[in-house]
């Protein structure tokens, strides 16, 4: 990314953030979440303490990095990074935000992409998303894997973690053979290692699987349906 003209690419740690970087990062959760106000407060508020907890204590218990995407200066995206020191295998991927203007555009996700990346050279990165929004379905293709669905603020969500070293069957499947061994949702096979589900809505996916040790290794639409690869956790 930083190759590209115009493009500039950082990392900067929470205590180092101008306060223009961090007015900046605000408006884009105002914009990406004006249609959710209950949780676009919820995420601001945990996004404002977080910050202040790392500036006003010298002892915080988590560690805070910030990756920053620019374009002449101005922030398009950002993903933050939090170490927790009560779970010092993982680190939490904590938000990810690209400005509305260039949503259309591959640049957040190719973003996104090699912060995961790099951060998961060393530690698990976990993380949770809103269980029907387009990004989710990213997340699950570019790597991640869904243990769990759960309400946040109201909103169905799921918890997610990308390991470099978790083997997947589903993970290696093209799209064609995936959809190709779809079934309804209530037809799952025993014998199958991957159940692969297909539906019309979102909502009808099976993610109670996700309360009967199952994960789930894919997530896509088509103009068939939406798919989804279910597996036994290991």
């Amino acid at each position: 990314l930083a190759e590209i003209r115009e493009l500039s690419f950082e990392s900067v740690h929470s205590k180092n953030l101008s306060q223009d970087d961090i007015d900046a990062m605000r408006r884009m959760y105002e914009k990406n979440y004006a249609d959710k106000p209950v949780l676009r407060d919820a995420l601001l508020q945990t996004f404002d303490a977080g910050i202040e907890d790392e500036r006003t204590h010298d002892l915080s218990e988590t560690d805070t990095r910030f990756y920053l995407l620019r374009r002449n200066g101005k922030i398009i995206a950002f993903d933050r990074f939090v170490e927790h020191a009560y779970a010092p295998d993982t680190t939490h991927l904590g938000a990810f935000n690209v400005d509305p203007t260039y949503q259309k555009h591959a640049l957040g996700q190719t973003f996104l992409d090699e912060t995961v990346k790099k951060e998961s050279e060393e530690k698990q990165v976990v993380a949770e998303c809103d269980a029907f929004a387009p990004m989710s379905m990213h997340y699950v293709e570019m790597g991640f894997v869904a243990n769990r669905y759960f309400l946040f603020e109201g909103n169905p969500s799921l918890a997610i973690e990308y390991n470099a070293n978790l083997e997947t069957e589903g993970k290696h499947l093209s799209r064609e053979t995936l959809m190709s061994r779809a079934i309804v949702p209530t037809a799952l096979n025993p014998k199958e290692s991957v159940h692969v589900v297909r539906v019309s809505d979102p909502r009808e996916i099976p993610f109670s699987l996700l309360d009967e040790g199952f994960i789930m290794t894919r997530y896509l639409k088509e103009s068939s349906g939406t798919y989804a690869a279910f597996e036994r956790r290991a």
